[in-house]
């Protein structure tokens, strides 16, 4: 049977006498006393989380370097106290850097912030964990590269490594950013070094340009795994396009959910090349004041007539040369003429007619939802070219009625949202979207609650459905809590299940006991970490092994 967490936070609880002493002390020595925190301000800091929930932390480590690594794991190794790294710690909605189980000392590896090596030819980046989205695109405009990194819909500040390894998705290219990270290098739980057998051979080179390697797949371990400390990391990024176009349409009345998913699939199948992701849900729908009549539907109408497709908007991007995006946007209209109408695609040139000159572009629904919106729409034509946008965090908070949040006060105060994060990943068929989606529809109603969502095809075979569970962090916690299992458990019954793990369900996917899985898992750890110190519980076994 699954460890319940408890039982394994209580197990963890015994090294925390006379050893973690000992383990402050060593630590302090090897790093310096201002490196090692440990006060209630400071762990508070690392408690942070939008969805209210929070671990035990002992203290935070702040290396600089991978030799302090090493001595970190090595200290942890001999008094067994559990580490739990994080590279800057704003994993929002999914537990922030709060580790999977209490009583875990943190290592925080935002001061290892270098941008190592830059291939300008081949495009491929070589980063720190500490190397945030908002520095990359500063270091790739400054020096006029002409290559663009799959900006994260969150903070500037946040971990270009770390998303990647907990297989954070985007909506330009490249996509799926896991794929992107070519070869990377690792501290173990011993202090020894893993790196890949190319570069052990001396390829270096061909290691960061050629991401399968030789022999044995084992980079893969280091993602969503508990088998290391990621060092540095190499990227292949996106050459900038010649032209990014968004676009934006609607389904026609009548339409169906199943013919409608069916046909963006063909969408992606064909096209998939350039046109990147199409997202649509009543995310969209609510904030665009989507209006039926003279009346704009309120969120709890959007949410009763959610089988109404027509009441969507669907939007995405094209990412092309001259004469692909002309070609992609016929087609696509071609492709979508039975189930979709009123396209818009706007590019530079149409942003600047629109903002002289608002009135003129009001012929259609979506016309009129441009002009209307062409601050937000002009926002996410930049993030479109790997811009981050510090607005999509403030969205975080919009059902709270706050004024927007600079920089540092959305990074300070993300706690104060209330917001968990339902991701799961259902396969691209119309049938099973419509499942879902009624699935969804009954357990919200059971509850009352009435979050907002989205639809996004990334790929030619998965849509993610982006459920996004607010609440109000002093009052409606335990009920966003059972709502969240209950939506894990059905949809875990129905087969579909999420491909990021929040820490509070990291146990939910299946009982360790008779699971292939964790055996190969449990096996592993046994060989590279026999006394499971590190970040015990994620996606693994939380006690003793």
């Amino acid at each position: 049977m699954y460890e319940d967490l408890n039982d394994a936070q209580n197990n963890v609880v015994e090294l925390f006498t006379r050893e973690l002493a000992l383990a402050l002390t060593k630590w302090q020595d090897a790093l310096g006393k201002d490196a090692v925190l440990s006060s209630e301000t400071d762990i508070a800091r690392y408690q942070n989380c939008c969805s209210q929930s929070r671990r035990h932390i002992h203290a935070i480590l702040l290396p600089e370097n991978e030799g302090q690594i090493q001595d970190i794991l090595l200290i942890a190794a001999t008094h067994k106290v559990p580490v739990y790294p994080v590279s800057t710690g704003r994993n929002w909605g999914f537990g922030g850097a709060n580790p999977a189980v209490d009583n875990c000392v943190i290592i925080d590896l935002h001061k290892m912030n270098r941008i190592i090596d830059f291939d300008a030819d081949l495009g491929i980046v070589t980063v720190e964990p500490g190397v945030t989205q908002g520095q990359l695109e500063e270091f790739l405009s400054a020096n006029n590269y002409p290559f663009m990194y799959s900006a994260i819909a969150s903070s500037t500040h946040c971990s270009v490594m770390g998303n990647a390894l907990d297989r954070g998705h985007g909506m330009m290219p490249h996509t799926d950013r896991f794929s992107s990270l070519m070869s990377l290098r690792a501290i173990l739980p011993d202090g020894s070094v893993y790196q890949p057998l190319l570069d052990d051979a001396g390829g270096k080179a061909v290691s960061r340009a050629y991401k399968w390697g030789v022999g044995p797949y084992i980079d893969g371990l280091f993602s969503q795994g508990s088998f290391g400390v990621v060092t540095e990391a190499s990227f292949a990024l996106a050459r900038r396009p010649e032209h990014v176009t968004l676009f934006y349409f609607r389904p026609r009345d009548g339409v169906n959910m199943t013919e409608f998913t069916d046909k963006l699939r063909e969408v992606k199948q064909r096209l998939g090349g350039v046109v990147n992701t199409i997202d649509f849900g009543n995310r969209m729908s609510a904030e665009q004041g989507k209006r039926d009549s003279d009346n704009v539907l309120s969120p709890e109408d959007l949410w009763q007539r959610m089988d109404d497709v027509s009441l969507w908007t669907a939007y995405g991007s094209i990412h092309a040369s001259s004469e692909m995006n002309k070609a992609a946007i016929k087609a696509m209209q071609r492709i979508l003429k039975p189930v979709a109408h009123d396209f818009v695609f706007v590019n530079g040139d149409l942003i600047k007619k629109v903002e002289n000159k608002p009135k003129k572009f009001k012929n259609t629904a979506m016309r009129r939802f441009v002009a209307q919106n062409i601050g937000l729409i002009k926002e996410m034509y930049a993030y479109m070219h790997g811009k981050p946008q510090m607005k999509a965090l403030n969205y975080t908070y919009h059902h709270q009625n706050m004024p927007e949040k600079d920089d540092k006060a959305l990074d300070g105060d993300i706690k104060q949202a209330g917001l968990i994060w339902y991701w799961p990943i259902i396969p691209l068929r119309g049938k099973d979207v419509h499942l879902f989606l009624q699935m969804f529809k009954q357990i919200s109603a059971k509850h009352k609650i009435y979050p907002t969502w989205n639809l996004c095809v990334e790929s030619e075979t998965w849509i993610s459905a982006g459920i996004h569970i607010f609440f109000d962090p002093a009052t409606e916690k335990e009920a966003a809590d059972k709502y969240h299992k209950e939506l894990f458990e059905e949809g875990k019954r129905l087969g579909y299940l999420p491909h990021r793990a929040h820490i509070d369900t990291m146990g939910w996917y299946t009982e360790t006991e008779g699971s292939h899985f964790f055996d190969m898992v449990k096996k592993l750890k046994k060989g590279l970490d026999p006394n499971n110190i590190m970040a015990p519980g994620r996606y693994g076994p939380a006690g003793k092994l």
